[in-house]
């Protein structure tokens, strides 16, 4: 910046634009001359005539120009998965936990959860189940909580130990535009995830109490009238195709440990 100022000060119909993180460069110049007491920003206006700010860009807006970015289309459009039914809202389940997971993240953190997440999906095929916004949850536990994920993936956490860790992971849990939506995830989670253990560790998730409720034990911090874990549970011990599916479906894609042949979870044609 002190060349460009020295070289270019006295050139007419120069402009320079500087696009800056003046916080972090404001720590540099500190750094560079070795003093903490540098008043760095007014140093600063030895060089910049005029100051902007550009907007903060939304987590939504940028979890939509990622989708864009990474071609998610290109498996999600798949005119194969276009078949059935069951896949038609990939995308939106995608987006939609993809802006409440990572609203907080850095732009740096968000690019690379999604360009995993886009690496991980192009292993499936095209009438295979992904899950997305499971799928998504995991990768994200991965990168951003690997203590967590490795307790998943070792089988070291309980059933209610990892509901409660789940919904921590969710910013404002008490929004009920959320809350059918993520039930379902953190069903469909525990249910993976309780297949997963030897037959004599499984739970029993769902029960019927005494006046023939269908009732769980697992304490929940999502509370809806509407359709909530116990109803979430039900649903998916009833699904035909995936009520019998381990959360090592997804976890061994995650960790690139299984080729697409090992995988059965899939529509049958």
């Amino acid at each position: 910046m002190e060349q460009v100022k020295h070289l270019f000060s006295s050139v007419k119909g120069i402009v320079f634009v500087l696009s800056i993180d003046k916080v972090q460069l404001c720590h540099a110049i500190r750094g560079f001359y070795g003093n903490d007491r540098i008043n760095a920003e007014e140093y600063l206006r030895r060089f910049i005539d005029f100051e902007y700010s550009i907007p903060s860009l939304s987590t939504e807006k940028f979890c939509e120009y990622l989708y864009d970015y990474y071609s998610f289309d290109d498996i999600f459009e798949m005119q194969e998965r276009k078949k059935h039914h069951e896949f038609h809202g990939d995308k939106e389940l995608l987006l939609k936990i993809s802006t409440i997971l990572l609203n907080g993240a850095t732009l740096r953190q968000q690019e690379k959860i999604y360009g995993f997440t886009r690496l991980i999906i192009s292993s499936f095929k095209e009438n295979q189940y992904i899950f997305p916004q499971l799928l998504f949850v995991l990768i994200y536990m991965k990168m951003m909580k690997p203590e967590l994920y490795n307790k998943i993936r070792t089988n070291n956490i309980s059933i209610q130990e990892l509901g409660d860790e789940f919904e921590n992971l969710i910013p404002n849990i008490q929004l009920d535009t959320y809350i059918i939506n993520i039930s379902y995830i953190e069903a469909r989670l525990l249910h993976f995830y309780n297949n997963q253990q030897d037959f004599h560790m499984q739970q029993t998730l769902v029960e019927k109490n005494e006046q023939r409720i269908q009732v769980t034990l697992i304490k929940t911090k999502l509370k809806t009238e509407r359709f909530g874990l116990a109803e979430s549970l039900t649903h998916i011990a009833s699904e035909f195709q995936t009520r019998d599916t381990k959360l090592s479906y997804l976890l061994d894609r995650i960790d690139l440990l299984s080729s697409t042949g090992l995988f059965k979870t899939r529509i049958k044609s």
